[in-house]
């Protein structure tokens, strides 16, 4: 059984990510925050796994190797050199057992789409185990296309190709893809969705959230015929249908400072007997009765389309998370305070109180009944009208959804796709302890480099206990 971490140093293993996975203790994780190889995308150069089949056969694979690409001089050093090359320069070893159906190959190279999905619904189900009930995945999947060149076999220049060379191709070296589920090439497989209803419909989790993550720096595209990708899917899922989720860690500004430069309440005109352009509203008035800038509403719910930039990174890793990503999930699905006996999380303690932009003076009655505003009058033909009303809430406190009143315990974040370690080194950042997965050793170097394992074992950041 893998012990858990004590310590905010995060725990980095090289392995299996199912068999590092069934040695963990069930309900033990708060939170996981991952994204595994998608679907035909590249070949990583880690070693080749078993999936499937029967444990005890005497596997008999067919040798399906598919050639890898010359991609020039690598200009790289260190693990980055390394992983580099071996996208392009290594062979890709893959194949059924002749005897009991079992496939062996990196995850992501897989023949087929379904076959992929199955292999991650048969990760998720031990993910579900380790995770809590009161638990949340954030799991992180881009899409593909049929006919893009990859391990489906078709070339690189089918835009250029002849419609009757085509038929001779798919008749020569038939689409695996194209046969099983219907793809044509060009196709948009729709990869992300498959396997969120899979994991819905066969691992039994709720599939409670589709975020849009928005790629202002996409990769550039030279397609002709659609519109650049620019997006990519994080699907939140759950073990129950309670669960934990800190809505207001993450909660949006309503407006900007400038939205609101010299407009009008949309109840201005309902003013008995003032005239609305005698004074201006959410924002500052100089002296000469211009308005400056606007004023920040009270805080919104996090919305479901996330712009986050990605961002280079010196190891040259293939793809990483942004910080602000795994930031978002961690703070949203893990709480600030546990219990350190039975791990339950502590619960905030709020405050709601209202706020105005500001008071102005006018004349008239008082109306105890007004819809616009909240009128205070002195009973001598003025009153005073609080425009910009609004609710603001607060944190004042924490205390303890348990018996214990301890709360010396700390959230745990798993990434069974670890990679470079971004999301280990956000969740140190957040006082949360992290444990990460991966398969290829390279990565755990790089993972290495990072701030949250050469710091000390304390606490050395304060941001998460916010």
């Amino acid at each position: 059984m893998i012990k858990l971490p004590e310590d905010l140093m995060p725990e980095y293993i090289v392995g299996n990510v199912i068999d590092v996975l069934k040695k963990m203790p069930e309900n033990s994780i708060n939170c996981v925050v991952t994204s595994p190889p998608y679907w035909g995308l590249r070949d990583y150069g880690i070693p080749p796994v078993i999936w499937g089949g029967k444990p005890r056969c005497k596997h008999e694979f067919t040798e399906e190797v598919k050639k890898g690409k010359t991609g020039g001089e690598c200009k790289l050093e260190g693990a980055g050199k390394q992983m580099t090359e071996a996208r392009y320069l290594e062979d890709t070893e893959h194949g059924f057992c002749k005897k009991c159906g079992a496939w062996r190959g990196q995850l992501g190279l897989e023949p087929t789409p379904q076959l992929y999905i199955d292999h991650l619904v048969m990760i998720f189900n031990e993910v579900k185990r380790v995770l809590r009930p009161d638990g949340v995945l954030w799991l992180n999947l881009g899409d593909s296309y049929a006919g893009s060149g990859g391990i489906d076999g078709v070339p690189d220049d089918w835009d250029s190709i002849s419609t009757s060379n085509r038929q001779k191709y798919s008749k020569k070296k038939p689409n695996k893809k194209t046969s099983e589920i219907g793809l044509k090439p060009k196709d948009l497989i729709g990869i992300p969705w498959m396997a969120a209803f899979a994991l819905r419909d066969r691992g039994g989790w709720y599939l409670r959230s589709g975020v849009v993550w928005e790629k202002p720096n996409p990769m550039p595209e030279s397609v002709k015929d659609r519109p650049t990708n620019c997006h990519e899917f994080i699907f939140e899922l759950t073990k129950s249908n309670k669960y934990y989720y800190d809505y207001i860690a993450i909660q949006e500004d309503s407006v900007d400072p400038e939205s609101f430069t010299g407009r009008r309440p949309r109840s201005a005109g309902q003013m008995d007997g003032v005239d609305p352009d005698n004074y201006k509203f959410h924002g500052s008035v100089q002296e000469d009765g211009s308005l400056t800038s606007g004023q920040l509403y009270p805080k919104k719910n996090k919305r479901s389309v996330w712009r986050m930039t990605t961002k280079p990174y010196p190891e040259a890793h293939f793809a990483f998370f942004p910080p602000e990503l795994p930031e978002t999930c961690i703070l949203a699905g893990t709480p600030v305070k546990t219990c350190g006996i039975c791990g339950e999380p502590w619960k905030r303690i709020l405050k709601k109180s209202k706020v105005y932009d500001h008071v102005t003076t006018a004349p008239g009655k008082h109306k105890e009944d007004s819809p616009y505003s909240s009128m205070i009058g002195d009973g001598e033909g003025t009153h005073d009208i609080r425009h910009g009303v609004a609710t603001i809430t607060q944190t004042i406190g924490w205390k303890a959804t348990c018996e214990h009143d301890d709360d010396t315990g700390k959230a745990i974040v798993l990434d069974p796709f670890a990679g470079s370690g971004t999301t280990l080194q956000v969740a140190r950042e957040l006082c949360r302890r992290s444990i990460g997965i991966d398969i290829g050793e390279n990565y755990r170097e790089l993972a290495l480099k990072r701030d949250a394992f050469k710091m000390p074992q304390k606490d050395l950041f304060s941001y998460g206990q916010g």
